[in-house]
């Protein structure tokens, strides 16, 4: 039968390669460096969000959670406001409530150490960060007896699982840069989708179905499109008795909903909203196109392997027609809610991050795809399956290294030619870091030698244009700042930094006119520069300029 169909691959066997697939790309990416620093995991809005309930209800015995906010995120730290004067939360309770476990165990752990037990030391956020990563190992064994479940081979299920742990997003949210709810997100509705198919509409299925929920509110979505499915699969129809059989399902949903209801009760004073801040959520917001196709992680363009599954769901069809509309409805509902927020592209987000909950049903659709490919376009697959796979490896050293803009759209060059060029790349960021210190500790002397280093590394990359053009500027290297600034602003055309940089360079080269309308274009003439523009000479490279171009550097490791 070949190579990519063994006949003696046993179920067993496909457990253990997958192990063996995630424990090597851990290692992997240890040995690359993404594991620095684990007991410091819980960080970044989100993680903090989903966090600060544990150590909140288990050390304070409260809901206050403004000081677990700025412990762990500073004094500066947003606090999202509650309409009643409290600390609102607009993260999931789910999360902290399946993190709890680990929680308990990192509490043991400082106890029995030398760190405190305060619910923010070390070894809390150690286990938690680590319980995540073991809740993905778990949604991949899940989605193994998903794939089962539907008929599919055991080299099957092999190939679907670990096309989904290699050549999607779910790569990177194995070991993020802090604890986030994806993870889990994945693994809950691969337990739910099981659920559903072994047991059918019980009240077990109902609980995880509702733990789904918990973790991620928009996963409320699959409840009745699955449960629909399985009930129009197993039944042929729907009728007033089996509906009425169905209703341990739908009480042990509302009651894992539960959880939720009443923190939004003790929190907001009401059980039920949406408790971001207000425009988050705009219905009217459609940008479908740009959430598959953008260069701003859109979701099939940073990972064609949602197209591949999209064809599969074709092959679906003509076995398992109910559940064929019931992903395909999941799917297009995710894609208009996601539209609808006002981060669409997922702000720090590896590919689009709030896809990764349909990952276990479009995996079922790639596992079909799979099947029914003849022997030569399985090798076919399996070629693509490769070349997929690093690509997207590429793509996390470029995003964990911040060779790429983590919110903010890649340029063309950044997201095809520079994954054939790390190396390179890697060498100007590393140079760029180390001059940007530089400028931030005032030490002009080392920030001009490291920009020409980054220049001489890489000199067409973003991030070596914003030091390098600067320097040259200061070095009175006007041919060379102008170069770069022309180039700052065809990757950032309105940059104001950049444009007021130009400025700077038109003024000296005698074009105080043209000088003059840029700055009037970014609305920056000051008691600093408006004399230097009326007498048409002298720089515009003022302590105002300089408190800009500060701002502008910090954006490389937070934009």
């Amino acid at each position: 039968m070949g190579v990519l169909n063994p006949p003696t691959l046993s179920w067993r066997r496909v457990d253990q390669v997958v192990l063996l697939a995630f424990t090597a790309l851990v290692m992997w990416y240890g040995a690359l460096g993404y594991l620095r620093k684990p007991g410091e995991r819980i960080r970044g809005s989100d993680s903090i969000g989903y966090y600060v309930y544990l150590p909140s209800i288990f050390m304070d015995g409260d809901l206050d959670l403004a000081d677990d906010f700025r412990r762990l995120g500073g004094e500066e730290v947003f606090l999202f406001p509650a309409p009643n004067g409290r600390t609102g939360n607009p993260y999931s309770v789910g999360p902290a409530i399946l993190w709890a476990p680990w929680f308990a165990v990192g509490h043991v752990v400082a106890w029995a150490g030398d760190s405190p037990t305060d619910g923010y030391s070390s070894p809390y956020q150690f286990a938690v960060y680590w319980g995540n990563v073991l809740y993905v190992l778990l949604g991949l064994l899940l989605t193994i007896r998903l794939l089962k479940t539907f008929g599919l081979s055991p080299s099957t299920c092999l190939a679907g699982t670990l096309s989904i742990l290699l050549l999607t997003q779910l790569t990177y949210y194995i070991l993020p840069k802090s604890a986030t709810s994806h993870g889990i997100s994945f693994a809950s509705v691969a337990a739910f989708a099981l659920a559903i198919r072994t047991e059918g509409l019980t009240w077990k299925s109902g609980l995880l179905g509702g733990i789904t929920v918990l973790v991620r509110w928009q996963n409320i979505l699959f409840i009745p499109i699955l449960a629909a499915a399985d009930h129009v699969s197993r039944n042929g129809r729907i009728d007033i008795e089996q509906i009425k059989r169905s209703v341990p399902f739908a009480i042990a949903a509302a009651v894992a909903i539960l959880p939720q209801m009443i923190i939004w009760q003790l929190i907001y004073d009401r059980p039920f909203l949406v408790p971001q801040l207000e425009g988050y959520v705009d219905l009217t917001r459609l940008p479908t196109l740009q959430v598959l196709f953008s260069l701003q992680h859109g979701l099939i363009t940073w990972h064609p392997w949602w197209l591949l599954a999209g064809l599969g769901m074709l092959l679906l069809a003509e076995r398992h027609f109910a559940w064929t509309v019931a992903v395909g409805v999941c799917f297009v509902l995710q894609l208009y809610i996601n539209g609808t927020v006002l981060d669409w592209w997922g702000s720090w987000s590896f590919g689009h991050r709030r896809f990764v909950n349909l990952l276990p049903l479009l995996g079922i659709c790639f596992g079909f795809l799979y099947s029914e490919l003849q022997q030569k376009h399985k090798a076919a697959l399996l070629g693509v399956m490769v070349g997929l796979g690093l690509w997207n490896q590429a793509f996390v050293y470029q995003y964990q290294n911040g060779l790429i803009p983590r919110s903010n759209a890649p340029t063309s060059t950044e997201f095809v030619e520079d994954k054939f060029s790390l190396s390179q790349v890697n060498q100007a960021q590393l140079a760029v870091n180390t001059a940007v210190q530089s400028f931030r500790r005032n030490d002009f002397e080392n920030f001009l030698h490291f920009a020409r280093e980054a220049h001489t590394a890489y000199p067409g990359y973003r991030s070596t244009v914003k030091v390098h053009s600067v320097a040259s500027a200061v070095e009175g290297k006007l041919g060379e700042a102008l170069e770069g600034y022309d180039k700052w602003l065809e990757i950032e055309p309105n940059n104001k930094v950049a444009i007021w940089g130009l400025a700077d360079i038109r003024l000296k080269l005698g074009q105080a006119g043209q000088a003059r309308e840029l700055m009037d274009s970014i609305g920056i003439i000051d008691a600093q520069t408006a004399p230097v523009l009326d007498v048409g000479k002298g720089t515009l490279l003022t302590p105002s300029f300089f408190d800009a171009y500060r701002k502008e550097l910090d954006k490389i490791y937070t934009e």
